[in-house]
């Protein structure tokens, strides 16, 4: 018996070399997708590791004795500059009951930009 060979016409043949092609494309979209979304994902770590690398250490201040020593002031004087709720309203100073909690860090951040706001003559 005879095998019979159909011919696919040249239409035909194009054709499905064309369906092909566009799955071997939509293949590498997917994988170029699946690549980005993890490239944007490494990203993100690394710009989170790289936050947690610079971030500071800080170092909290407990009552007026505590501004008094940090500045190098008196009591008084330490007394006057928490009154004066300029650092309350730079978020640095908090009231936790009947104590204040000073960020160090942020105070000293403050008098380096701005060292007439405290109008402490005798901040070292």
């Amino acid at each position: 018996m005879r095998k019979i060979r159909t011919i696919k016409d040249k239409d035909t043949i194009i054709s499905e070399m064309l369906e092909s092609v566009l799955v071997c494309v939509n293949k590498l979209k997917e994988g170029l997708e699946m690549l980005s979304d993890q490239h944007s994902k490494l990203q993100e770590e690394n710009r989170t590791q790289e936050k947690i690398k610079n971030r500071q250490e800080v170092t909290l201040i407990h009552g007026v004795s505590g501004l008094a020593k940090h500045l190098g002031c008196g009591k008084n004087k330490a007394q006057n500059i928490l009154n004066s709720n300029i650092l309350q309203e730079e978020g640095i100073a908090y009231r936790v009951g009947n104590r204040w909690i000073i960020n160090s860090n942020s105070l000293d951040g403050l008098l380096a930009e701005n060292p007439e706001i405290l109008k402490c003559n005798c901040v070292a």
